[in-house]
């Protein structure tokens, strides 16, 4: 089985989230897109090992969200995190 970074169905989802939001997307269509990257979140904490209901997991969705926040602050900037040569 290939090695998966922990971050990729959320960032995954982030993109899905990302790409109904740069278009004409409904009121309903964001919604859904929200609530499509709180369940990637849920299901990434409990992958991650976190129980569900308690603070450690909730620390766990808020560390997310907060990635999210980094990145999209950090859009077109050429700013990115990781291991690589950072072309």
């Amino acid at each position: 089985m290939p090695f998966q970074f922990p971050v990729c169905r959320p960032l995954a989802a982030m993109l899905a989230v990302g790409l109904l939001l740069a278009g004409c997307a409904s009121e309903a269509e964001i919604r859904a897109a929200e609530e499509a990257q709180l369940a990637a979140d849920r299901q990434e904490c409990i992958d991650l090992g976190f129980q569900p209901d308690t603070e450690p997991f909730a620390d766990c969705l808020l560390k997310l969200r907060e990635i999210r926040a980094m990145e999209r602050s950090a859009g077109g900037l050429g700013v990115s995190f990781g291991v690589g040569m950072g072309f």
